[in-house]
């Protein structure tokens, strides 16, 4: 399923409906690839977004592609409109190729941040590829899932200035638990980091909790004294477990 607008499949208002790729043969393992093409004449160009009051949905075992390198290339993106927010939704078992490979994000409001998503078992980022910039990421959300998913080859794309496997901003009582984190450049200046739990003094992270996961071979290659390194990065977060 090809698509070069904002998005190939938009999603709003809608409940309880699946899209599964699964695959009765051993291989290939998905049969519903979603092709978001690079068009400039749109902001972004996303391959799924889940919009508004979008709920308890699965979307599982697709391969989903955005040739976007901009800073708006979203593999599949969970977002509320500042009203109505997604919540309760499934996303597993898929292949996310994008500057972003799955995102969630809310707004500010406390009662428009998306709650109870999970996202478990997905692989980012290919190593032919290396468009990502952004593997997971989830915004002014509640009680995100991020569980079980491999975070890989990514490397700064046009616009982003830093490499990050796991983005949580803002985040209450989110769960960051058994990812695997790798393979990770950073170059021009741009960070890389394998997990990143942040917010600002006025919207502090809180409750979080980060365990069991593996990060390795992060590399840099500039010297510049914004250009660092890091595992796991946390700041502006009250409350947070880091552990194992």
């Amino acid at each position: 399923i090809r698509g070069d607008n904002t998005a190939v499949l938009t999603f709003t208002n809608v409940k309880y409906v699946t899209l599964d790729g699964h695959s009765s043969q051993s291989s290939p393992a998905a049969e519903i690839t979603v092709h978001a093409l690079y068009n400039t004449a749109t902001d972004w160009n996303d391959c799924i977004d889940v919009w508004k009051d979008a709920d308890y949905n699965h979307f599982l075992n697709l391969i989903l592609i955005s040739d976007d390198i901009r800073s708006l290339g979203n593999s599949l993106l969970l977002l509320s409109d500042g009203t109505n927010r997604p919540d309760s939704n499934l996303v597993e078992g898929n292949l996310a190729i994008g500057v972003t490979g799955i995102y969630v994000t809310g707004s500010t409001t406390i009662n428009t941040r998306p709650r109870g998503n999970i996202i478990r078992g997905n692989i980012i980022g290919e190593a032919t590829y290396l468009l990502g910039a952004w593997g997971i990421e989830s915004d002014y959300a509640m009680g995100t899932i991020i569980e079980s998913n491999t975070v890989q080859f990514l490397r700064k794309a046009m616009y982003p200035d830093y490499t990050s496997g796991i983005t949580v901003f803002a985040n209450i009582n989110t769960i960051i638990r058994n990812n695997i984190v790798h393979s990770l450049f950073g170059s021009s200046g741009a960070r890389v980091e394998g997990i990143v739990v942040t917010g600002s003094s006025s919207y502090m992270g809180s409750g979080l909790q980060i365990y069991n996961n593996m990060i390795y071979n992060l590399n840099n290659t500039s010297t510049s004294g914004s250009s660092y390194i890091c595992g796991i990065d946390s700041w502006y977060n009250n409350t947070a477990l880091i552990a194992y």
